[in-house]
């Protein structure tokens, strides 16, 4: 006999109530305790879910906004490339035909590298709500593995005593 029941057997019999109803009584007040950190942790999840789907709704909107300025620079591009044709059908000169293509060719690799900046930075923004949400749920599943021993070992230590 443990310490712990030494005391538990000397507080019920100077209450005068059975082991049971004392029993009864500490498990009743665990339960309430259990039952109020289950609320709110429920609460925290809840508050992180709308944290997260409103992250996401922001990385939508923002990939959205970004495929459309790509979009625009693409047909601000392809009407450029349509007016240096039209250039070089009339240029006068090999020379300024060979410029106007350098020119053409040196925006075209800019833009080219701010699109696949632009794509690498939202692929990059994606990447990070997708790992906060997995961590978010590996907290949640920590703490049902938690709750879930505690109930067990009151469950052991109730047969025990039985």
């Amino acid at each position: 006999m443990t310490t712990d029941n030494r005391i538990s057997r000397e507080y019920v019999d100077n209450q005068n109530i059975t082991l049971k109803e004392h029993i009864t009584e500490v498990f009743k007040e665990f339960k309430d305790s259990l039952d109020s950190r289950f609320k709110v942790v429920d609460t925290r999840f809840i508050s992180i879910d709308k944290a997260i789907e409103l992250a996401r709704n922001e990385a939508d909107i923002r990939v959205t906004a970004a495929r459309e300025a790509s979009e625009k620079r693409l047909d601000i591009l392809n009407e450029f490339r349509k007016t240096v044709e039209d250039w070089t059908e009339n240029a006068a000169t090999k020379e300024s035909v060979q410029s106007l293509r350098l020119e053409t060719k040196l925006l075209t690799e800019k833009l080219e590298s701010l699109e696949r900046n632009n794509y690498e930075r939202i692929d990059n923004e994606i990447e990070n709500l997708k790992l906060s949400r997995a961590e978010l749920s590996g907290k949640a599943a920590t703490w049902q593995v938690v709750v879930a021993y505690v109930i067990a070992v009151i469950g052991i230590i109730l047969n025990i005593i039985k």
